[in-house]
């Protein structure tokens, strides 16, 4: 008989496993969208490159421009519920034709769908932050080194956005601040949002005698998350009727009397 209500029991814990884990799990479709800019991040023409796959991670590569041809744009989305992540790590590779004079570069636009949140109706809260991986290699710069690489990012979700965040390697002539995280608040998340990723990357000479190596390959990373504060709920309906269970399944001490001298 007992063990006949613990396999009840277990049954039951399991339904509601299911369903709790069933929550967290996100199906997205992640888009790549390049465009030129100019040195003060404004875009110069059309989109160069546009496409979307579904899933929540996919490797955009072989893509060829006239800045930087593109190894590799790989998006990662990860979602359980409560908080999220957008991480974008790429890498690029000076083109043959890329005029290091005028100072432009490539933005990265990475919408990523279907982000989710089980407490629909909650605050969140953003953090954004932008990775160089390495100084661009050449001539005329200390150690072999001719190009800074500089990344800069923002994270957008529900038309919240967060300032940029900078980072930059260069031949270490010149000094530059670590790199900063910034940070926004959603007041009010959906059960689902996207995220959207702006990364803009340029290749800048280090010095007026520098000369950037054509195919000379660098990198970066961009992180977004989204964390979700919800306010205190009680149990899941299910949890509390197991709970309110248990004593009418023999789940309970017994009492015995106690004896009387």
């Amino acid at each position: 008989m007992v063990s006949g209500k613990l396999r009840w029991v277990a049954t039951c814990l399991t339904a509601v496993a299911a369903v709790i884990v069933t929550a967290g799990r996100s199906t997205a479709d992640i888009t790549l969208t390049v465009y030129e800019v100019d040195s003060a991040g404004t875009v110069v023409g059309g989109p160069l490159f546009n496409q979307t796959q579904s899933g929540n991670s996919y490797n955009f590569s072989g893509i060829t421009t006239g800045i930087f041809n593109i190894i590799s744009v790989n998006p990662n989305l990860f979602t359980d519920g409560n908080f999220s992540s957008l991480t974008t790590t790429f890498n690029l590779q000076i083109s043959p034709n890329f005029n290091q004079t005028l100072g432009h570069g490539l933005q990265f636009v990475i919408t990523a769908t279907d982000a989710i949140n089980n407490f629909p109706g909650s605050p969140g809260s953003i953090t954004n932050n932008a990775s160089a991986s390495s100084a661009i290699v050449g001539t005329g710069g200390l150690n072999n080194i001719a190009g800074v690489n500089k990344v800069q990012s923002i994270t957008t979700v529900l038309g919240v956005t967060t300032p940029v965040s900078t980072d930059q390697r260069g031949d270490g002539s010149v000094s530059f601040p670590p790199a900063d995280t910034t940070t926004g608040n959603v007041a009010n998340l959906p059960s689902t949002y996207s995220i959207i990723q702006t990364i803009n990357v340029y290749a800048i000479p280090v010095n007026s005698n520098a000369v950037i190596s054509p195919n000379a390959t660098f990198g970066g990373t961009a992180s977004s998350t989204v964390t979700a504060t919800p306010a205190p709920i009680p149990a899941p309906a299910g949890v509390v009727l197991l709970l309110t269970a248990l004593p009418v399944l023999g789940f309970r001490r017994p009492i015995r009397p106690q004896s009387v001298n």
